[in-house]
């Protein structure tokens, strides 16, 4: 991390550090592919920045001059946390099917009773 300025004009670059971290062995394996380089061809202990610059239109047209940092501590993103609700409702099916079956079970039930009273008469008799 440091500043940064335009060549010809030393007033701050609007830019913003967005990620800066020295690089574990996973990730430099990809980047020597990506850069053509053999794993031995990279720094020892590598370090990378990254910058976000949201300006439109950006100011100047000179180059951006990079200085260290005297400090050069990790900068990270906040994490992003996605909260989701799993809880699981119960399906319309169900209740229907309940109330459904359970008319259905009643009316059976009152059917049978009404046949084993005829019944019942008609032994009286």
């Amino acid at each position: 991390m440091g500043t940064a300025a335009a060549s010809t004009n030393p007033g701050p670059w609007p830019g913003r550090v967005a990620w800066s971290n020295a690089l574990n062995a996973g990730e430099r394996a990809p980047l020597s592919k990506l850069l053509a380089m053999g794993d031995d061809q990279l720094p020892g202990n590598l370090w990378m920045t990254a910058f976000e610059d949201y300006s439109t239109p950006r100011p100047g047209t000179q180059d951006v001059y990079f200085s260290r940092s005297p400090t050069q501590d990790p900068v990270l993103p906040q994490p992003i946390i996605i909260e989701r609700d799993e809880r699981e409702g119960v399906p319309l099916e169900l209740p229907v099917l309940a109330v459904v079956g359970g008319g259905w079970g009643i009316a059976r039930a009152k059917k049978k009773r009404r046949q084993q009273q005829q019944n019942q008469r008609g032994i009286r008799e």
